[in-house]
This record gives structure tokens, C-alpha cells and sequence, in this order.
């Protein structure tokens, strides 16, 4: 059995909306944000047992934006000090209250009346218990009403001193990617970017389509119409990491655009209808997607970071003969 099925953990998660001039008068869910949001728990290995030394990184859409180890210490005022405490204070970005908190129903509750004045007046406060689960686990809280705005608390496994020094050590914050890993963006100044290469892999995904009716019903010879119209897009760059300034602009140079660049397809044609038919024409949008990699040469090995790159918006016509009647 490995070690990450051997080390259960218990994590209760406090999540509070913290400012030093709050109100500290109710007992229900503030409904005012406040101006931080602070994520407290321990870390437990079983029961009684708590786990100093350990990282936990907090992350906003996937960016880091806070972290803390474990150690003893204790939150509350009348706690007894125990191990595998952890504190991390961010900035209220998306101004979330308490009350927006609890009702997505992360197990959601507030601190009384009595416990906020014992807590020097710390104002709308919210706990969210995420239960047990296994050291290097992730703990998520999502809101889909705010472009799906998501923090994520990730425990990262084994003592402080056995993570990756890039890790530990990461200029400007950790990354948590779609498969669970937690990266740091490669610097130029460790890695030197070569030219990206591209997979040969693309992606068409179709965004909107308009219909153009023919009607020659009625006509005795052939009709033409023309057509004049097009689609605005942006352009868009993205790799699977977060990345520096200079590997995005190998990748701009290779396409000759910038990310969130706009740009605009147009497209002109004639469409037809034989006598006595009315015809109905029919053009898709599509985004389409290059892939490929961007190589990073290091002085021990080369690095292959994986991109997509919106490279253009194609057009697709189709047609169908339509009943005159």
C-alpha cells in the first residue's frame, strides 16, 4: 500500500470574510462582503494526530494566489495550541459575502454573536467543512454565477523539505492544472525557449450559423443573390501552464498575431435558385484550433509545453431545396 493511501486526513476548512472595522451585531448570514477572505483548518493524519510541515496552496481560477505550512498554533482565542495549522489571507477580489458563501452550501455556517465580539469584532464569518480525505487531495469552491469563479485549497503531499525546490521556491506563484498538477511557469532565465512546433492536430468547433432563403418560386429563370457579410473573432494563446512573457511571444511570432488579438473573416459569394425552386442556404461558423508545443532547453533537458492557438474563423456553406407551397 503507498503512502498516499496510507495517510488519512481530516481537513476542516474555515472560511472567513475578515475586516477589523465589521459590525458585530446578528447572528445571520452578512450579506456585506467583506474586504479579505481567510481559509484556516488543520491538517490531520488520523484521529487526534495532526500534521506539522505540510504546504497548502490556495489558488484563484487556477492561479496561486496564497499558501501556508503547517505548524502549532491555534485560531481561536480559548484553543488550546495543537499541530497542523494553516492560515492563509487573500484579497476579497469578487466580493463575496457570507451569505453568497452559504448558500452554495458548502456546509456553511457563522460564528455567533458572542464569538464575534470574543473574536475582536472579525465581522461576517463563515466556516466550510470539507471532511476527510487523502493528503495531496484538492478541496474546491465554485461559483457559477461569477464566470465560474473557483478557489481551490490544495494540500500538497509530504513534508515541506520532499517537495520540488521549484515548488517551494516558485517567483511569481504556482499554476494548478486541469490534471491536478501544480507547476511553475518555466523562466527564461533557467529555460531557453526554441521555436514551437506544430502537432499537425487541429479542432473545428462550430459557434454560429445563419440561414439565407432563395425564394424563385415563382421566377422562370435562374435567379443570383449576392452575399456579402463576415464574423469578428479574437484570437487566443493557450498553453497548458502558466508561462512567461517570452515563450508567448515565440508562439505570437510563429502566428503573427498577439493572444486576444481581434481580427474579422469576411466572405462573398453568389447564391442561386432554379426556376420554380426556393432554396435555402445555409453558412456555419467555425473557430478553428492549431496544437503543438513550444521546446524549453534547460541545461539538463528540454521541456515540451503543450499549446492551442485559435488560428481562424472558416466559413461553410450548404444548401437545401425547400417546398414552395
Amino acid at each position: 500500500m503507498s503512502k498516499l493511501t496510507k495517510t488519512l486526513l481530516g481537513l476542516t476548512f474555515y472560511m472567513l470574510l475578515a475586516t477589523a472595522t465589521s459590525p458585530c451585531n446578528g447572528d445571520e448570514p452578512s450579506n456585506s462582503p467583506e474586504g479579505t477572505l481567510e481559509f484556516v483548518g488543520r491538517v490531520i493524519k488520523s484521529e487526534g494526530l495532526f500534521l506539522n510541515d505540510r504546504l497548502v496552496i490556495l489558488y484563484l481560477n487556477g492561479r496561486e494566489v496564497g499558501r501556508s505550512i503547517t505548524k502549532t498554533g491555534k485560531y481561536y482565542i480559548d484553543d488550546k495550541p495543537n499541530d497542523g495549522l494553516f492560515q492563509i489571507i487573500v484579497p476579497n477580489e469578487y466580493e463575496l459575502s457570507e451569505k453568497e458563501i452559504n448558500d452554495k452550501q458548502y456546509k456553511t455556517g457563522h460564528l455567533s454573536t458572542y464569538q464575534r465580539g470574543k473574536e475582536k469584532c472579525w465581522g461576517a464569518a463563515t466556516y466550510i467543512n470539507v471532511g476527510a480525505g487523502y493528503e495531496g487531495l484538492k478541496y474546491e469552491y465554485v461559483f457559477p454565477d461569477r464566470s465560474n469563479l473557483k478557489y481551490t485549497a490544495k494540500i500538497i503531499y509530504g513534508d515541506y523539505g520532499t517537495i520540488a525546490k521549484d515548488i517551494r521556491e516558485c517567483e511569481g506563484g504556482t499554476y494548478l492544472t486541469d490534471m491536478d498538477e501544480v507547476v511553475c511557469p518555466l523562466s527564461t532565465t533557467t529555460g531557453r525557449p526554441e521555436d514551437p512546433l506544430l502537432t499537425g492536430q487541429t479542432e473545428e468547433i462550430k459557434i454560429k450559423e445563419v440561414e439565407i432563403p432563395v425564394d424563385n418560386c415563382f421566377g422562370n429563370t435562374t435567379i443570383s443573390q449576392r452575399y456579402s457579410g463576415g464574423e469578428s473573432f479574437m484570437h487566443e494563446i493557450n498553453f497548458s501552464i502558466g508561462v512567461t512573457a517570452g515563450i508567448l511571444k515565440r508562439v505570437q511570432a510563429k502566428f503573427g498575431y498577439s493572444d486576444k488579438q481581434e481580427s474579422f473573416q469576411s466572405i462573398e459569394t453568389n447564391f442561386t435558385a432554379k426556376p420554380k425552386t426556393k432554396m435555402i442556404y445555409k453558412i456555419a461558423w467555425y473557430e478553428v484550433w492549431q496544437y503543438g508545443t513550444i521546446p524549453i532547453k534547460t541545461e539538463r533537458e528540454t521541456k515540451n509545453i503543450p499549446f492551442k492557438v485559435k488560428d481562424k474563423l472558416v466559413p461553410k456553406i450548404s444548401s437545401q431545396i425547400v417546398s414552395c407551397r
